[in-house]
């Protein structure tokens, strides 16, 4: 009988250091949140500051996920992170000390047009917007969830450039019930969680699409990563912890 190996816990947040001769780079796998109060906030703000002391000019910020615009950050530093989670607090700390950050991930375009090789076009946009569901109620978790639905199913059809038809609240409820055999509500939010995420592969094809999604971004910020290692570059990157199961094999071989 096969020995069933089971997971240790990662401490939250994740964090490793690499080192080869005057180069550096720090990881600091999060736990998504937008609360001010976690304790991971400060933990970042003393990693960071590790990083500005204690490596050379030569630095880069990997920051996960797509663009936020500099201009729409707001002044007080709880608020960014109440709005953007880690993400606005990291982008705030780049721009105050002036450092080269980048967003390493392909576009909402780029990815879906991967995904669709795989899956279908009806299925990779219910994933999406039940993703960005999934998130509003984080971020709100006294949101309505229609009006949820409405936001993100509007929010999503301006960003990929595809049929109209799949872009309508009553087209991703049928999508649901196809899946589910059951009809999407607000009783439905712990469910939209559990096929968003890349695990429980074999309990929905959305479930799939996550993981593939995920793949897919750690593949192509990974090969930025290299290509500003082998620049000398000193690195410090802010990713989702679960993302450091793929990432942390592949940056350990490319800093020995």
């Amino acid at each position: 009988m096969k020995e069933k190996v089971i997971k240790k816990k990662k401490e939250l947040p994740y964090l490793f250091k690499l080192n080869k001769g005057n180069q550096s780079l720090f990881y600091f796998g999060t736990e998504h949140s937008v609360d001010p109060d976690h304790h991971q906030f400060k933990i970042l703000k003393s990693s960071f500051n590790d990083f500005l002391k204690n490596t050379n000019e030569n630095k880069i910020v990997f920051i996960e996920g797509n663009e936020i615009l500099s201009n729409v950050l707001l002044n007080n530093e709880e608020d960014n992170i109440r709005r953007f989670g880690e993400r606005g607090l990291l982008l705030n700390l780049v721009l105050k000390n002036n450092i080269e950050y980048v967003y390493a991930e392909l576009s909402f375009q780029e990815e879906a047009d991967l995904l669709n090789k795989e899956f279908s076009k009806e299925h990779i946009v219910y994933f999406y917007i039940t993703r960005l569901i999934s998130g509003l109620l984080r971020k709100n978790p006294d949101m309505n969830f229609d009006q949820a639905l409405s936001f993100a199913v509007d929010d999503w059809s301006h960003h990929l450039n595809w049929e109209k038809e799949f872009f309508t609240v009553d087209k991703i409820k049928q999508i649901h019930k196809d899946l589910f055999q059951s009809e999407l509500s607000s009783e439905s939010v712990e469910l939209i969680k559990k096929v968003c995420i890349p695990v429980n592969e074999e309990f929905s094809v959305i479930n799939k699409i996550a993981k593939a999604s995920s793949q897919t971004r750690d593949d192509v910020v990974l090969e930025k990563v290299k290509k500003a290692w082998r620049k000398g570059k000193n690195i410090f990157i802010v990713y989702g912890y679960n993302h450091s199961d793929r990432q942390e094999p592949v940056l350990r071989e490319v800093c020995k």
